[in-house]
């Protein structure tokens, strides 16, 4: 059987592979462009949303609310940005359906079988760490940010709104990514690049390595990267215990197949 999907994932040849990527592409892109459609009917009130809610913290910290333009194309391109935004959210199952896709391409059909449950676990996962930062995360910084006046009467917050436009949707994204570790995890033990034991001895390096991601990753404020590094750290437990719940199994239905055959 191993040999009959060796010889199946073998005849794909590397034009094979890039003619694959460009579809799935080409389709990710037009649901996005879809998704973006939908997108410029909502930007507006979204607009509106995150305007009010920047207006609302301000009055919180006793601040007088201005935000304002500088580029004379700033108006259009917030709108298109939130536009695209909307229409990427949207897409998204779709996207992470044609990016799963294309790397099914690659594997052998009982690596496919997990894949069956990529899609909408990635789905979750992105929505979930999207929303985290858009409801949570986001107010906790702009408040912060707010507030960080160093006690001078001189200093005043009056940023553009395309650059608190930017902060909000860039970390929104980098947050539903970022809570796509678990599928990655897993997806490498499932196929045995990493097992549980490795993961464990790693736990000491990884926490390391989440903090220079998120740093990486995110502007340069504290606040950002902890509150990046912190849930990325659980999620990571998380990975780990649900890998050894599917050991287990693994090793009791091995087991019970073992018996089945001595008998």
């Amino acid at each position: 059987m191993m040999q009959i999907e060796h010889e199946k994932l073998a005849s794909m040849s590397l034009g094979d592979h890039l003619e694959e990527l460009r579809i799935r592409l080409m389709l990710a892109i037009g649901g996005v462009f879809a998704g973006m459609i939908i997108g410029m009917i909502l930007a507006g009130r979204l607009i509106s949303f995150l305007v009010a809610q920047y207006r609302g913290i301000m009055e919180e910290a006793g601040k007088e609310p201005s935000m304002q333009f500088i580029e004379m194309a700033d108006p259009i391109i917030v709108y298109l940005k939130i536009s695209l935004f909307i229409g990427v959210v949207i897409a998204a199952p779709w996207i992470i359906y044609q990016l799963w896709a294309f790397v099914a391409s690659g594997l052998y059909n009982h690596e496919k079988k997990f894949m069956k449950t990529v899609t909408p676990a990635c789905t979750i996962l992105f929505l979930t760490g999207a929303a985290f930062f858009f409801k949570f995360v986001g107010p906790m910084a702009i408040r912060f940010f707010v507030k960080l006046d160093y006690g001078s009467d001189f200093l005043s917050y009056n940023p553009t709104l395309r650059s608190y436009i930017s902060f909000l949707l860039t970390l929104t994204i980098v947050f539903g990514l970022g809570f796509q570790l678990p599928i990655v995890i897993i997806f490498a033990n499932k196929i045995g690049i990493v097992t549980v034991d490795m993961l464990k001895q790693g736990r000491k390096y990884v926490i390391m390595g989440l903090f220079i991601v998120a740093a990486v990753i995110t502007p340069p404020d504290v606040f950002s990267q902890i509150a990046l590094a912190v849930p990325m750290f659980f999620l990571y437990e998380a990975s780990i215990i649900f890998c050894q719940i599917a050991a287990k199994k693994k090793a009791e239905k091995e087991e019970s197949d073992s018996t089945d055959n001595t008998e």
